[in-house]
């Protein structure tokens, strides 16, 4: 076996690890700023009457997943709601009915996270 070839190889082979090393540092670091913006973001999507507070676990499991990202983005970008105001508020089911649940009032923009993010 030709001594220059073994050499060639084990040096392609040190650029390949130290390549691979750098692409997953550069992944660990894009993933820790995409976990550190998710709480930012829930708190957006609350305030803008997108989720309720009540939804705000379930609408960050939902962020850290790419997929469900993009289909939050896509929907709220199709349909936003607006930033609810007084005088826009509409009675709950349960202060409809009396029933003994929390009963008052929510934004009329306050959906369920199933509707308003389209995670299932």
């Amino acid at each position: 076996m030709d001594p220059r070839k073994v050499t060639t190889f084990i040096k392609l082979a040190a650029a390949i690890v130290d390549k691979a090393a750098s692409v997953e540092q550069a992944l660990e670091k894009t993933a820790a700023a995409v976990n550190a913006k998710i709480p930012t973001v829930v708190d957006v999507l609350i305030a803008r009457g997108h989720i309720l507070p009540t939804e705000k676990d379930a609408a960050a499991t939902a962020l850290a997943n790419p997929l469900h990202a993009l289909t939050i983005l896509e929907r709220i970008a199709g349909n936003p709601a607006p930033v609810p105001t007084l005088g826009s508020e509409e009675k709950t089911a349960s202060a409809i009915s009396g029933g003994s649940q929390v009963t008052g009032t929510r934004p009329k923009a306050w959906g369920n996270m199933e509707r308003a993010l389209g995670v299932t």
